[in-house]
């Protein structure tokens, strides 16, 4: 390979699998050094072991990947370049030559022999015959010319190089600067006449090329040719004559007859490989069943045929269904013109127009839909979704309908089909099945992928007609019925990845090609729609699993979950084409097969289901239009991929798409120079076609596209809308009902069922004369309107409860023999969809005044007037009774007023079908969770509303002996005996009306309490103005003289008529007069500008939950600006600076002091007044400051509000802080200040125990008074002032004569302190329940901020948290401690339970959601309680707060604020939940406190089950799985076992403890759990536990198979065992085969024995298996909940159980021991499959 002109690349192409890493080392190493970093060594990736044609394809397509332009030179494994190979054919090459011929020196038995040269650019006829000097290797060609060639023909076995130079010469413009020739030696070729070659005589691969060569190439040659071909085949190769006549007889084409009766065209031989479905869909049932068809059209003429179709099946006795049709009209042009194409058939069915408003209210629910792109005609993607969901919500109205069938509008039926075809399917069970039938005829793909293989039978065929000599008729006949492609599958897809022989192969069309003046016109038409030449589409003969949507789906009616498909949006990401219009992806079809598969359900192909595709009606696109289309399929397909393959599939995608390109264009060049194509041919056909195939349109408009859309979506994973849900929850921002129309309801209703309504017309008629006009039906009967009333006509005989409705006004006419009709004045209305509580009240009142009840309420028989005054019962029949005895009465009463109570909350789930089908459900066996509220609704139907709201406030103030001095309303109430302040100003103005009307009613009445009254505090409705309740509790502690009286809070409840939610009316603030207290001051600095607001709110709230501070003060030190252990820039102090602002404009504090040391007049004199020193120095000389603390200490005392012997808490902003209110720790601490006169500073308490602390410490254990806490401390401002100046102790003057101290101030207040006989302390308050925490400054990062914030909401939250964390070893650890001694992650996980229910606090007021936490199951849950910073704690926070240590004691409950406004549901709050919950199995209940509350309608991420009516995760409910915390019943024995030794000695262990569970399912799964425990006596809590999850495997684990490493990872585990204390094999039965099981398995062994180009995840996949449907989350359950192991080392490669470890354990808890595996001769490929494909980590030793 040495060349005196060097390769720029070597690409070595083995035609098998090189299955170890030291074959592709070797075959690098047999190179040059020089030349060993140029070589590239790959498999060949195309048809294998067909002459080698697949490995130089595979080359030439790496080398256009590598070098877009460039030189292609071929070297076979038999053949030898000379060293100037190379450079003489780049030599005579100039810039526009694309071939160079260079000669061949055969080397044989008899010597050197030396081939022609060839000289001049040869025609393609010099090739028929034989080789004129052109062989592989010496084959030297521009890489462009041999893919507008069409590479090596795939489907040869021989004679390849002369095909290739025909095609070569063929596409070549006839010009000698095109190709040259060196005219020397430069190639030698080894003829060995004794190795076995293709080209040996009698060989069968030669004699099959040469047929397969005649086949493509024999039409175009002279009758001369044709006998020299045939006698140089005979004479050379044995190849006799007869091989080349016709083998068959040849068979005329056959027609297909669809169930209209009509013939439509299929190809010669298709009918032979299809299904005969003719007798499989004759009645086989006593009558008829009804299926629902939902087809989309824009087009009347493109539907007809299918109409035909299905009115031929309505009235043929021989159907086994009637069809209902479901037409989305996606053109509002056509509605009216479908009904007249229905009516005109006698179809049933109804038209969804695209005008109608319940489109668009789906399309709102999708996700990446703008609507403002989609006003006219739908894409496909949301065309479907719009019909399936529409389809979804209707199917419920539609009684006794036994399936539904999606089609497109250009399917035809075939004789004979039918839905319920496949129940005769052994292979398909009754399980939720989506059942797909595959087009027959017409591609489903893009019709321009299969334009390759259409021209090339073009091409061919117009050869085959034009041929001529008298051997005309004979290469006619052997064309015609020779067959190459047997296989049929993709064999007219133009960008198959299954196969590529099928591309250069032609098929002749049976019969002869008709040339008329129409001719290209209609060639032009077929290939740009796609209609078969010669290759029709054949759909599978065999059922199976399957990816993708096909000509139709089909669901039959097995059980209630049959539909849910419907309800899934086809999701599909939207692409920014070149000339900026936006479109969405195709393939949104196989996303929607993907995401069905994840929830459960079977997606299977229906070898009987399938439809013929007619495309007589489409239309040519735009060449736009088709460019935009390929993109979207391109785009589509390759996201379909996993996300870690789409780069590489991409990148080969495109390049085989440009391949695809070039061939095209280079096949209309050949068609272009045939010598029987007329000019309008050129012009009618190949020029269009060339138009559309222009080069710089297709780099605008499709490579660029592709790249820039790829690089967007690369990450796209399709979350698609479940409309399922929306029905059972309420509707949030955005999200609406999906409400159907009730003219629409009625229309349906009335198609569907009208042979019943024809009957009752009929029978009222007879009876009365009069006709009726259709108003509704049920299953009793039919009601009928005429001039003002209502008649319901029964379909049979029956009684009814006469009497009882004759006290309605009902009468009934009777006619003998015929049933009852029943008469009643009509009611106008529609019908009752929840809410309007007074009316439904007064209606059951009515009802129960005449002792009348009715048994089955629900919304579809009530009527609401349209004033939704009057609510009316309409569905009068055999349910409604009359009862006589009281005491039998209240029980039908009650069960009446239940399902009308769970009608008024939910009934707005009967805006469609499902969610009517739901509430049904869910009224015949109401939960307690479903009659949250039931209690406030009977109470006002018994006993009526309570007294006037004013009374009660006045006796309630009254009773309180309290002077009200005000309330706060948003109307006057002049009949109150008290001032009204109005809510409709600004905020300062109210408050300074409020501050008004306090401090004058103060001067009344100096020592009275003073009540303070807010109406309607939690109304979201009533008023403009509403403030919380917070607003005006945070407002009266900064009033003036603050500390003149104590705030406390009461309030006044009632139930409101409209929704019967109990809320508070009034909410009334106690003022009581107390002593003086406290001042707060907080000490901040520029650094935490980040923090700094989060830090304040949490103090503040923390605090003012327990102390009632007369002002509040924070003062910013901002005189120092550099040497900070984080330094900040310019940008953090203008954060900083926005933050102070915020924090005055939510008034936390009442004076902000700004101290930057600027005025050096003011620094001089505090620090004259505090340390007797003249200097401007603000800080220490060690940066600690001093000279902002002491001014705000100035401030404070020389504030208005300051009284003596006032108590200042100081503290930083930073630390973390908890306080209770349990007792009183201010009044311990002023006590303690009582008691010693000499006590300065009391240190805030830090975490403790009543063992550790007294109340207070006076004396250190060393001797020592404690120190001054500067961090947070309580100071008696009186007595420090006392002593001022200080005096500075030797040690603590600074060197230098700029500063005053070496350190911080403190250390000098204790020297003189201690000098001066003072004392400070530091003891516990209120019972060890206040305390502060320091985090040090390593725990400020960035990157942990967020654990932190979570540590500190944790702190400041409520006396629940202290049995929380008493236990932990981090509580226990901190005992004593300020600073913080643990990670930030070790307070955390404090809640374990099974349910978690999360109550998220939204800047709202109150909820009614408590109540719907009684039931008895949710007793032993844990309760969070979240504020997004918005709301405050002494706001609804505290009554959820009360509720649930009253509900389930405070052990169970965790309170955290998050004071950074983390929105809900986002990454964050995930993350905080996560950090929040220990046990990862916590079903969390997330309840938005905001208005009304079901548990069903605020769940994340659960699911409700109406089967079971349990919540549930993943794809199955608690009646479905077993798999759970507690689901192990796990039986036990010893074992001894001894493991085999297999070049290891034997291992032995005389006891091991064995474990089994019973079938559990998960996911798809039906599995068994074994465990082979070591040391299990003290397994229990243990640590670090040696652990392998081993997944069965009967041919590795029982016969050591060598395909695979099963037998020998877990032999190497069990070995590993003996040197452990502790070791657990757990082994999972079910898992065989990555839970395809065995059989599966050995099937895709033996596919793989035979496909060695397949992956072992393509060979799962091709039989019908997902690649990997196993789960790991029961098997780490099992190690946590039944082993009660702590964490553990897993050994284990795979990274699906290290995640599922992980998230049983937490990462902490869980360490990787990859299990590198021996690579051998038989497992290689496997293992790197594995690595590369399945992201096994580990695994290969480097």
């Amino acid at each position: 390979m040495v060349q005196t002109r060097p390769v720029d690349l070597v690409l070595v192409v083995s035609d098998d699998d090189l299955l170890f890493q030291s074959d592709y080392v070797n075959v690098k190493d047999s190179f040059s050094p020089a030349l060993r970093d140029r070589v590239r060594v790959l498999s060949n990736t195309r048809t294998r072991q067909i002459s080698g044609t697949g490995s130089w394809n595979t080359g030439i397509m790496a080398a256009y990947a590598a070098f877009e332009d460039c030189w292609v030179a071929i070297l076979d494994d038999d053949d030898e370049w000379m060293d100037d190979h190379v450079s003489k054919c780049l030599a005579v090459a100039n810039n526009y030559c694309q071939w160079v011929v260079s000669g061949i020196i055969r080397r044989g038995r008899s010597g050197l022999t030396e081939e022609p040269i060839l000289k001049t650019q040869p025609a393609a006829n010099e090739f028929f015959t034989t080789n004129p000097g052109v062989q592989g290797s010496n084959v030297f060609v521009r890489v462009g010319l041999l893919l507008k060639a069409g590479l090596f023909d795939e489907s040869l076995p021989s004679t390849t190089d002369r095909d290739l130079c025909i095609r070569l010469c063929d596409v070549l413009e006839r010009n000698q600067s095109m190709f040259a020739s060196t005219g020397a030696y430069t190639v030698v070729h080894y003829a060995d006449p004794d190795r076995q070659r293709v080209s040996s005589r009698g060989s069968k691969a030669k004699i099959q090329g040469l047929i397969r060569f005649y086949l493509k190439h024999g039409p175009r040659m002279t009758e001369d040719d044709r006998l020299v071909f045939k006698t140089r085949a005979r004479e050379l190769f044995d190849c006799e004559s007869s091989e080349f006549d016709a083998i068959t007889e040849v068979h005329k084409p056959k027609n297909f007859q669809v169930w209209s009766g009509e013939q439509l065209p299929i190809c010669t031989g298709t009918a032979d490989l299809i299904p005969d479905i003719h007798q499989s869909g004759l009645r086989s049932t006593p009558s008829k069943r009804n299926a629902l068809f939902g087809i989309i059209t824009d087009n009347v003429d493109r539907i007809r045929p299918l109409l035909d179709d299905l009115s031929s099946v309505s009235a043929s006795p021989e159907a086994d269904f009637i069809p209902f049709l479901v037409l989305f009209a996606n053109s509002n042009e056509i509605s009216d013109l479908l009904k007249g194409e229905l009516s005109q058939r006698n179809l049933r069915g109804y038209i969804l127009a695209r005008s109608n408003k319940v489109v668009d209210s789906i399309l709102m629910q999708c996700h990446d839909v703008d609507l403002l792109y989609y006003g006219g005609r739908l894409p496909i993607a949301l065309s479907r979704t719009v019909l399936q969901v529409f389809i979804f919500c209707i199917v419920d109205y539609l009684e006794d309908n036994h399936a539904v069938i999606i089609l497109d509008d250009d399917k035809r039926l075939p004789k004979g089909w039918s839905p319920f075809t496949a129940t005769n399917d052994p292979n398909n069970s009754k399980d939720d099945n989506i059942m797909i039938g595959r087009d027959l005829r017409t591609p489903p793909n893009p019709s321009i992928f299969s334009l390759r293989t259409n021209l090339i039978d073009l091409l061919y065929g117009l050869d085959l007609h034009h041929s001529t000599g008298d051997t005309k008729e004979d290469i006619s006949r052997f064309c015609h019925s020779h067959e190459v492609l047997k296989n049929k599958h993709d064999w007219y897809y133009d960008l198959s990845s299954a196969r590529y022989d099928h591309l250069e192969m032609p098929v002749y069309k049976r019969n002869d090609i008709n040339i008329t003046n129409s001719f290209s016109q209609k060639i032009y038409n077929a290939l740009l729609v796609g209609t078969p030449l010669c290759r029709d589409v054949i759909p599978p003969s065999e059922s199976g699993d399957t990816d993708q949507r096909g000509g139709c789906i089909v669901i039959l009616n097995h059980n209630y979950r049959s539909f849910l498909p419907l309800s899934v949006q086809q999701h599909a990401p939207t692409i920014n084409h070149h000339d900026g219009e936006v479109s969405h992806t195709r393939r949104s079809d196989s996303f929607w097969c993907q995401f069905q598969k994840r929830r459960g359900f079977k997606v299977m192909v229906q070898a009987n289901l399938f439809v013929y595709h007619d495309n007589q009606h489409d239309t040519i696109p735009s060449p736009a239009s088709m460019r935009k289309t390929i993109v979207e399929e391109v785009l589509g397909g390759i996201l379909c991929r996993e996300t870690r393959h789409r780069e590489c599939y991409k990148s080969r995608r495109l390049i085989e798409l440009r391949s695809w390109f070039l061939r095209v264009r280079g096949i209309l060049m050949t068609l272009r120079r045939r010598p029987y194509i007329s000019d309008e041919m050129i012009t009618s056909l190949i020029n269009p076609i060339e138009d559309i195939f222009d080069s710089q349109c297709w780099e605008d408009e499709v490579f660029s596209v592709i790249e820039r859309g790829f690089a967007s979506l690369k990450k796209f994973e399709p979350t698609p809308a479940d409309f399922s849900n929306i029905p059972l929850r309420q509707a949030t921002v955005g999200k609406t009902m999906i409400q159907i129309d009730e003219a629409d309801k009625k229309e349906l209703v009335r198609e569907w069922n009208k042979a019943r309504i024809v009957s009752a017309c009929g029978i009222l008629y007879k009876a009365t004369g009069q006709i009726g006009e259709f108003i509704g039906i049920g299953k009793e009967g039919v009601s009928l309107y005429n001039n003002g009333f209502l008649y319901k006509i029964f379909d049979k005989v029956t009684d009814v409860p006469r009497s009882a409705l004759q006290m309605l006004d009902v009468s009934f006419i009777e006619n003998e023999g015929s049933p009852l009709i029943l008469r009643r004045s009509f009611y106008s209305g529609s019908t009752y969809q929840g809410g309007c509580g007074l009316a439904l009240i007064n209606m059951l009142r009515s009802l129960c005044s005449m002792n009348l009840y009715h048994s089955n309420i629900s919304p579809e028989n009530l009527l609401l007037d349209d004033k939704c005054e009057t609510l009316s019962l309409v569905d009068l029949g055999r349910d409604f009774r009359h009862e006589e005895s009281s005491l039998l009465y209240e029980d039908h009463f009650n069960d009446m007023c239940r399902r009308s109570f769970i009608c008024f909350r939910y009934g707005h789930w009967a805006s469609n079908g499902y969610g009517l089908k739901q509430l049904k459900n869910a009224l015949r066996v109401p939960s307690e969770l479903l009659l949250v509220g039931f209690d406030n609704f009977m109470k006002v139907i018994t006993d009526g509303t309570y007294p006037k709201h004013e009374l009660r406030l006045l006796s309630k103030l009254d009773k309180m002996n309290v002077v009200c001095c005000g309330i706060v309303a948003p109307s006057n109430h002049s009949d109150m005996p008290f001032p009204t302040i109005l809510v409709d100003s600004d905020d300062n103005v109210v408050l300074k009306k409020v501050e008004s009307a306090i401090t004058s009613t103060l001067s009344l009445f100096p020592s009275k309490s003073l009540a303070l009254v807010i109406e309607d505090p939690y109304s979201h409705e009533s008023y403009l103005g509403r403030r919380p309740v917070w607003f005006y509790y945070r407002h009266l502690r900064r009033f003036q003289e603050r500390g003149a009286f104590s705030i406390e809070e009461d309030s006044i409840t009632v139930i409101q008529e409209a929704d019967f939610h109990e809320c508070t009316k009034y909410h009334i603030f106690l003022l009581v007069p107390r002593n003086p207290g406290c001042h707060l001051l907080i000490k901040t600095c520029p650094m935490e500008h980040k923090v700094i607001l989060s830090n304040v709110r949490r103090l503040v709230h923390c605090l003012e939950h327990v102390i009632s501070f007369k002002a509040i003060f924070l003062v910013a030190d901002m005189s120092k600006t550099d040497n900070f252990i984080c330094q900040y820039e310019a940008s953090d102090m203008e954060s900083y600076q926005r933050a102070l602002h915020l924090i005055e404009q939510e008034r936390l504090v009442d004076h902000l002091l700004i101290f930057d040391g600027s005025d050096t007049s003011h620094t001089q004199e505090l620090n004259k007044t505090w340390l007797g020193y003249n200097s401007d120095a603000t800080h220490s000389l060690e940066g600690q400051q001093h000279a902002s603390t002491f001014h705000a200490l100035q401030s404070i005392k020389d504030h208005p509000s300051y009284d003596a012997n006032d108590l200042v808490l100081q503290l930083d902003s930073d630390i973390l802080l908890h306080c209770e209110k349990f007792g009183s720790g201010l009044a311990e601490c002023a006590s303690e200040f009582r008691k010693e006169t000499n006590l300065i500073t009391f240190a805030f308490p830090i975490p403790g125990s009543k063992e550790l602390d007294c109340i207070c410490r006076y004396i250190r254990k060393e001797g020592t008074q404690p120190r001054m806490e500067i961090r947070c401390s309580f100071l008696h401002l009186d007595r420090i002032f006392a002593i001022l100046p200080l005096s500075i102790p030797p040690g603590e003057a600074s060197s230098s004569h700029r500063f005053c101290l070496r350190r911080g101030w403190w250390h000098t207040l204790d020297y003189n302190i201690r000098v001066r006989g003072l004392k400070s302390c530091r003891g516990s308050l209120a019972e060890n329940h206040w305390f502060f925490i320091h985090p040090q400054n390593d725990l400020k990062q960035p990157e942990i901020i967020q654990d932190l914030h979570l540590v500190s909401d944790l702190f400041s939250s409520k006396s629940c948290f202290m049995s929380a964390i008493e236990s932990k070893t981090a509580w226990k650890s901190q005992i004593g401690k300020v600073d913080l001694q643990t990670t930030c992650g070790d307070w955390l996980h404090l809640r374990d339970e099974d349910t978690v229910v999360v109550f998220y606090l939204l800047n709202t007021s109150e909820s009614d959601g408590s109540q719907s936490m009684l039931k008895p199951e949710f007793q032993d849950c844990g309760v969070v309680i979240l504020d997004n910073g918005s709301c405050n704690y002494e706001d609804i926070s505290s009554r959820i707060f009360d509720w649930a240590c009253n509900m389930f004691g405070t052990s169970h409950l965790t309170t955290f604020r998050l004071c950074n406004h983390i929105s809900v549901f986002s990454e964050k709050f995930t993350n905080c939940l996560q950090r929040i919950c220990s046990n990862p199995t916590t079903k969390i209940f997330i309840v938005n406190a905001k208005g009304d509350f079901d548990i069903k309608e605020c769940i994340l991420p659960l699911k409700y089950c109406d089967e079971c009516e349990s919540m549930f995760d993943g794809l199955s409910c608690a009646c479905m799985s077993e798999i759970g915390s507690d689901c192990f019943h796990a039986p036990r024995t010893d074992l001894p076992i001894e493991v085999p030794a297999f070049g290891m000695k034997p291992s032995f262990f005389n006891s091991t403890t064995f474990y089994t569970t019973d079938s559990i399912v998960e996911g798809n799964l039906k599995i068994q759990l074994a465990a082979c425990v070591k040391g299990h006596d003290s397994i229990t809590g243990a640590e670090d536990v040696c652990v392998r999850v081993h997944s069965e495997c009967l041919t590795g684990d029982v016969f050591y198979s060598r395909k695979c490493d099963c037998g020998e990872q877990k032999l190497n585990f069990m070995h590993k065992m003996k040197s452990e204390k502790h070791a657990v094999l757990l082994y999972i039965k079910g898992h065989e085969g990555r839970g395809a099981g065995l059989h599966n398995k050995i099937k895709a062994y033996s596919l793989l024995d035979n496909h060695d180009s397949k992956t072992h995840v393509d060979a799962l996949v091709e039989i019908g298996c997902q690649s990997d449907v196993r789960e790991y989350d029961a098997a780490c359950l099992f190690l946590k909940n039944t082993l009660h192991l702590k964490s553990i080392r897993l050994f284990t490669n795979n990274p699906y159980k290290i995640n599922a470890a992980r998230k049983t354990f937490g990462s902490n808890n869980v360490t990787l021991c990859s299990m590198p595996a021996v690579v051998g001769r038989h497992n290689g490929k496997y293992l790197r499959e594995k690595v590369e494909l399945c992201g096994h980590v580990g695994l290969l030793k480097e």
